[in-house]
């Protein structure tokens, strides 16, 4: 039976899993905290997510790990290890029962590549693992020492991204080069394409629009704008006044290809923006509305006039050395 601990005393580890477990179950416990101490990986009591790398979760009696997502050359992993991993990543809990946010500001779970195959709605965690016996301890040890190994820089990240075919990398800072639309639009414009953010914080990243003579300089220039901000969420600009806004709340992840819908009414000068997240096939799940009759932009310093026609798309973000998001798949769908 699990051990009487002092509870006025300080917490190790270890006082943790003799006070909670009990036999064979904690030996393995114990021998995994000694392998981890012993190989300079020393694993905390869990408390709060950020910024942990081994956890043992006492609320649950698992072990967490923040796990490296991401493609890696070389990467010394067989076959049972790999499934070992795979096994154990951690959906979000909350998208699998109800959809409702706990908070995380992951919801709902994060897209991507984990050694190779690729994820849907997974909690920011990383893997999670319980009872530890026999070949399981034995993976868990292996794990750690791979972990060891990216932590250490000795297994390095692939080449820098190459875009894939349809697809536009941001022009960065300084003066924006558009790509024209092959027409003139007058009256209205409906616009899709795919957003993949390459970073949690895009710093300020953004698809716009323009026309009728007017280049922006900058991407703060463009009349019509759907905007990766760097408080990660997707937002357009609504206006002077207003600013950076969203009729409803999308904090995009890293990684993630979320699909986005303009509709630009030109006459009127408004735009409509919407976007969706998509399901583990790459089909239409959950919209969000963005921008709903928003007034371009206009004014400011410099100033942007207003505008009667479209015909450039922008793709552009704030200086930066590391690529914020590409698009892709972009296409007219409408207009005239």
């Amino acid at each position: 039976m699990p051990e009487q601990i002092d509870a006025g005393a300080a917490r190790a580890i270890e006082d943790e899993i003799r006070g909670k477990l009990a036999g064979e179950t904690r030996q393995n416990a114990l021998s995994y905290v000694a392998f981890l101490k012993a190989n300079g990986l020393p694993p905390d009591i869990y408390i709060n997510p950020a910024g942990y790398k081994y956890a043992w979760s006492v609320c649950m009696g698992n072990w967490d790990s923040a796990l490296h997502r991401g493609e890696y050359q070389d990467f010394p992993m067989d076959e049972d290890l790999k499934e070992f991993v795979w096994a154990h990543v951690r959906p979000c809990a909350n998208y699998a029962s109800n959809g409702k946010e706990c908070g995380c500001g992951f919801q709902p779970g994060r897209r991507g590549t984990i050694f190779g195959k690729e994820f849907y709605h997974t909690c920011h965690g990383g893997i999670e693992f319980g009872d530890l016996s026999g070949e399981t301890l034995e993976l868990a040890k292996k794990f750690a020492l791979i972990y060891k190994q990216i932590e250490a820089g000795a297994v390095k990240k692939n080449k820098p991204y190459a875009p894939k075919e349809n697809e536009w990398l941001p022009v960065k800072g300084g003066a924006q080069t558009g790509r024209p639309l092959g027409k003139v639009y007058s009256k209205s414009l409906d616009a899709r394409f795919f957003i993949t953010p390459r970073r949690r914080y895009a710093w300020d990243a953004a698809v716009g629009f323009s026309g009728g003579g007017w280049v922006p300089a900058v991407r703060a220039q463009m009349p019509v704008i759907l905007n990766l901000c760097s408080n990660s969420r997707i937002q357009a600009y609504k206006g002077p006044g207003e600013g950076w806004r969203a009729v409803e709340t999308l904090k995009y992840q890293a990684n993630v290809t979320y699909n986005a819908e303009m509709s630009i009414d030109i006459a009127a000068n408004t735009y409509s923006a919407t976007v969706w997240m998509l399901d583990a096939d790459g089909g239409k799940d959950t919209l969000y509305v963005i921008a709903k009759d928003y007034p371009f932009r206009f004014g400011g310093d410099p100033a942007v006039p207003v505008i009667t026609a479209i015909d450039t798309v922008y793709v552009g973000q704030d200086e930066s050395p590391v690529l914020a998001f590409t698009v892709r798949d972009f296409e007219v769908v409408g207009g005239e």
